[in-house]
């Protein structure tokens, strides 16, 4: 699970809890928004403690987050029972924004500390090494 999967779970979670009042049988959504929050916190530590191989992941999850908290905000205009509009385009929007920002931190981090010569990976169209290492 890695930090896309993070901030989707706390998207949902935020959703459940604070976005959608309706009660279904058998189901307390509110203690499941709340599961999915903590899950989701889990989920974004233990993608930043143990940098992601893949910390792109995150983008498309953040825009796609973005694009349908504004949809849900700005462009659709009817009102469904029992959930607020406005604060499910907010909760989107927010999850975006933080998958995409995390995400650029993380990579950014990762140039930082990642260290050591790249030199070496380069080669001239003949086989023979660009930079020579002596």
């Amino acid at each position: 699970m890695g930090f896309g999967s993070g901030v989707l779970l706390l998207a949902l979670g935020a959703v459940l809890t604070w976005a959608v009042d309706f009660d279904l049988p058998y189901i307390a959504d509110d203690s499941l928004g709340l599961i999915l929050l903590f899950a989701g916190i889990v989920a974004l530590v233990g993608s930043v403690i143990m940098q992601a191989d893949r910390p792109e992941a995150g983008v498309g999850t953040g825009i796609v987050l973005i694009v349908a908290g504004a949809i849900i905000t700005w462009a659709v205009a009817f009102d469904v029972p029992y959930i607020d509009d406005d604060a499910l385009g907010a909760i989107f929007m927010g999850g975006g924004v933080i998958a995409v920002a995390g995400t650029v931190l993380m990579s950014m981090q990762r140039r930082r500390t990642s260290g050591g010569d790249d030199r070496r990976n380069y080669y001239r169209r003949d086989g023979r090494p660009l930079y020579d290492r002596h």
